[in-house]
């Protein structure tokens, strides 16, 4: 189709106009489109509604230190003295720390998974010890089996001999005490005193008054 030259310029000028429409209609749009400019307010730390409150007191959970204890190991050892444990330490942890058990040393007789204290003596016995005491019990045991021993009346107790299961006759004392007993007896050999039993654990000044009248050495 031939045109004239002045419809070609009609047609010049129109699709010039298309164009121009259509760059500032892009133009407009990506001014719309575009993110928003970042804004120089600092934005807030979110805080849950039911989050604890932290104080400058707080500690990190890393930063608690674990309790210790300090306990005297003597005796049958090899590296005697004044120890430091964790708290939940057992007598055999006790004895791994002074070194172990000495030559000539017997800590079989202790309860070696008992938990520790704060501020006791633990004495490890030597064999000679550990013998006497196992000799002892025998004997009490043996007299605690005759028919007169049986007879009604109040028993009275020798500390020094007795099982667990005759020192539980003493007034006040069960099964833990009287266990206690038996750990300290094995730890210092044999006592020489009624009123050590005041360093048992659970007996106090009161029930000490009751044991004495039945108790020996």
């Amino acid at each position: 189709m031939n045109l004239s030259a002045h419809e070609k310029a009609r047609l010049g000028l129109g699709g010039l106009a298309i164009a121009c429409i259509v760059a500032v209609g892009a133009y407009e749009f990506g001014k719309s489109g575009a993110p928003p400019a970042a804004s120089n307010q600092s934005v807030s730390e979110y805080i849950p509604l039911n989050a604890p409150e932290r104080t400058e007191e707080d500690p990190p959970n890393e930063a608690i230190a674990t309790k210790r204890i300090t306990v005297h190991v003597a005796g049958g050892v090899k590296k005697p003295g004044l120890i430091e444990l964790s708290s939940d330490a057992r007598v055999s942890d006790a004895i791994a720390a002074a070194g172990g058990v000495a030559e000539g040393s017997d800590a079989n007789g202790l309860n070696l998974s008992r938990r520790l204290e704060d501020g006791e003596k633990l004495v490890v016995p030597t064999i000679a010890e550990a013998k006497k005491v196992l000799i002892e019990e025998g004997k009490q045991a043996v007299e605690a089996s005759k028919p007169e021993a049986k007879a009604s009346g109040p028993k009275i107790v020798n500390i020094n001999t007795a099982t667990a299961a005759q020192l539980e006759a003493l007034p006040g004392i069960g099964p833990v005490i009287a266990e206690r007993i038996i750990q300290l007896r094995k730890e210092r050999g044999r006592f020489e005193s009624v009123d050590e039993l005041l360093d048992v654990s659970g007996i106090g000044p009161k029930k000490m008054e009751k044991i004495r009248p039945v108790a020996r050495l």
